[in-house]
């Protein structure tokens, strides 16, 4: 009777020894799968980070060069504004030399 009874002590330590194990095992595979989510995650939030960083880049690139080019035009029209208005005072300067020449 005590040998039965230190028989079943002893497989019912062995069974708990067995859970114990078994549920480290699984403590130690859901952590191992909560990292492994958890890189997922942050590799995909880094790399949506990098496209938006990349996506504001081209953007930022784009309208620069629209205001270069809206930036050029104004100054080629300044420019030809100039360039009348000087090319008006050159003849009014003409004028006014050939009338004293003549007068």
């Amino acid at each position: 009777m005590i040998e039965e009874t230190i028989r079943a002590v002893k497989e019912a330590e062995a069974q708990a020894d067995q859970i114990i194990a078994d549920a480290k095992a699984q403590a130690d595979e859901l952590v191992r799968q909560a990292q492994d989510a958890a890189d997922a995650r942050r590799a995909e939030a880094k790399h949506q980070a990098a496209a938006r960083f990349d996506k504001a880049e081209q953007d930022a690139a784009a309208e620069s060069k629209a205001t270069l080019a809206a930036r050029a035009q104004q100054a080629e029209q300044e420019a030809e504004r100039i360039r009348e208005t000087a090319s008006q005072k050159e003849q009014t300067a003409v004028d006014s030399v050939i009338a004293l020449l003549l007068s």
